[in-house]
């Protein structure tokens, strides 16, 4: 009598079953080959909620107050979670789930900066969701930079990405972009 693994169902022989090695390799192969087959379809024809917009032109950022960064051009959106015109500083989540978002910014400034700052932070609230990333240097004039990670948001949630630095005179932001993919619920 042949047994079958306890997590897929993958037929194996058991050792007082007859020997048939051509024909017990030909089930387990199908039963796989049927599995992935299955399990393929489901993944590719699955659509991720994704959203993700990139900065339309430079964003100056005043020295010692954080900013959320500004995206002026849609990506990617399968789940209505950008809106460029009404609301372009977030994304905002529109199913509960463990959601990958990747921020990036490339800034250029023409004086010293000692601290910047970059977050990802839920529902524009205090308590930042992606660490601070911090950087400090002296006599950098450019520099590019990203963040990303997974957690938890609910439906409705927003997603934004924000900086904060100390240099004497305004930093440019010269792109920035800003992605969401639901992963899983």
């Amino acid at each position: 009598m042949p047994g079958t693994t306890a997590n897929r169902g993958y037929p194996y022989p058991t050792p007082g079953d007859p020997t048939n090695v051509p024909g017990d390799i030909q089930k387990l192969a199908e039963a796989v080959n049927d599995d992935v087959q299955a399990n393929l379809a489901t993944v590719t024809g699955t659509v991720r909620a994704i959203g993700s917009a990139r900065s339309s032109g430079n964003q100056a950022i005043l020295t010692g107050v954080e900013t959320s960064l500004t995206y002026g051009i849609q990506l990617q959106d399968t789940d209505n979670m950008v809106d460029v015109v009404g609301n372009p500083t977030v994304i905002t989540t529109r199913q509960a789930g463990k959601y990958w978002v990747h921020a990036l910014v490339s800034i250029s400034t023409t004086a010293t900066w000692d601290n910047f700052v970059f977050r990802i932070r839920q529902n524009n609230s205090t308590s930042v969701v992606v660490s601070d990333q911090e950087f400090m240097s002296t006599n950098q004039t450019s520099f590019d930079f990203t963040i990303s990670s997974l957690f938890q948001f609910a439906a409705g949630d927003t997603i934004n990405a924000t900086v904060l630095h100390n240099s004497p005179s305004t930093a440019i932001i010269l792109a920035a972009q800003l992605v969401a993919v639901r992963m899983a619920s």
